[in-house]
């Protein structure tokens, strides 16, 4: 495949033009993320940061699969990167979620359970009767 600036160019400019409304590439990026952060890789004060470097990786490798697969449009790889951030998202809500539980079993290990203690304040005012 020959490659052309004077194809190549145009191709360019409209994903330039079109970039910030793909929603699919944005689907991809905010999970991952997210993940990061939980994980303390990314803070609070730097994820903006996060998110300029991989909209900037992203703008290249769409550029590059826009350049080197021509039959390819903008909105049919948005498609696919939308379906990819989906699944992403829900295996991030996973991992979250087992993350929290886990914080959850090792914040309350050691208290009382709470069914005990009314099953046991039941028995004694049904004893006192």
């Amino acid at each position: 495949m020959k490659i052309d600036l004077s194809t190549i160019l145009p191709l360019l400019v409209l994903l330039a033009q079109g970039f910030g409304t793909l929603a699919g590439i944005a689907s991809i990026i905010a999970p991952i993320v997210s993940l990061l952060k939980s994980f303390g890789v990314i803070t609070d004060g730097n994820s903006n940061n996060w998110v300029a470097g991989m909209n900037a990786v992203a703008f290249i490798v769409v550029a590059a699969i826009i350049i080197l697969m021509p039959n390819m449009t903008i909105q049919s790889i948005d498609a696919v990167a939308l379906s990819i951030g989906v699944v992403l998202s829900f295996l991030v809500s996973l991992v979250i979620q087992m993350r929290i539980s886990q914080a959850t079993y090792y914040g309350l290990k050691g208290v009382p359970a709470l069914h005990k203690r009314l099953a046991f304040s039941f028995k004694k005012a049904s004893a006192t009767k």
